[in-house]
């Protein structure tokens, strides 16, 4: 019943009854395998950078008893040995993860190098993380514009994304829309429920639902919609009507406007 991660000189005899005769072997320090992560005691972060692919932030709580080193393998790590150098993480980089990709990761603690599988403990701590989505880019064939009252997005590739808008006088952006396109042409989905004649800036993200993950932002500046129709447009009375010249009255709209075209 030995303990894990611990030293140990074993003596044994063996004994020959027919000859009534006995020998013995000592084995000075034989080492047992150290003991299993807790697997509460393992945390992956996400590093996210703006415009640059996700990194991992590895960190963990060492086990009870004496061990060498952390061994993990997983994608982006090629059977990483860390020694116990009381900073207990390491940070996953340079490596070709990829966007919108869930990773799995398996954890031992070892002795010595822990190269070989009697040098890992008996057991793992498997732990997953996905990276984020790929910002939306030009290839995506993205297309927004304002129809009042509605925004109008128009793509000919499959999205998700989450749209955010905000009159452009406002600090903060509002709760956003998840809008799903599918891949045909002018594919077109509107959402929103805007103002007249007024400046709005957007913000899009591509989306993805089971990991709940962003991609970085694009964004749409200053975009206006147009001003509401007038109403109510009347040809007044005939006496003041003349060959040249008529008399047109008419409700004004909501909102900003530079003026009026007559036709």
């Amino acid at each position: 019943n030995l303990e894990p991660g611990k030293t140990y000189d074993i003596y044994a005899e063996f004994y020959d009854k027919a000859n009534n005769d006995s020998s013995a072997i000592i084995l000075k320090d034989v080492e047992t395998l150290p003991k299993p992560l807790n697997a509460a005691s393992v945390n992956i972060e996400r590093i996210s950078q703006e415009n640059k692919k996700d990194k991992f932030k590895i960190s963990w709580v060492p086990p009870e008893g004496n061990y060498s080193g952390i061994y993990i393998t997983g994608t982006g790590i090629d059977n990483v040995v860390l020694d116990s150098n009381g900073m207990h993480e390491y940070t996953i980089e340079n490596f070709n993860l990829s966007y919108d990709i869930k990773y799995t990761y398996e954890f031992y603690t070892t002795k010595g190098r822990g190269l070989n599988d009697e040098d890992r403990s008996a057991t793992s701590v498997t732990k997953t993380i996905w990276t984020r989505p790929k910002a939306i880019s030009l290839s995506d064939s993205l297309n927004v514009s304002l129809s009042y009252p509605r925004i109008v997005i128009t793509t000919s590739n499959a999205l998700s994304m989450k749209v955010y808008y905000k009159k452009s006088t406002e600090a903060e952006y509002g709760n956003p829309e998840i809008v799903t396109t599918s891949a045909n042409i002018n594919s077109t989905r509107t959402i929103g429920n805007l103002e007249p004649a007024t400046s709005y800036d957007i913000k899009i993200t591509r989306y993805n639902s089971t990991s709940g993950l962003e991609s970085d932002p694009i964004y749409y500046k200053n975009k206006y919609t147009a001003p509401a129709k007038p109403e109510n447009l009347q040809v007044a009375t005939s006496s003041n009507t003349t060959k040249a010249s008529a008399l047109l009255t008419w409700t004004a709209p909501a909102g900003n406007f530079d003026s009026y075209t007559i036709e």
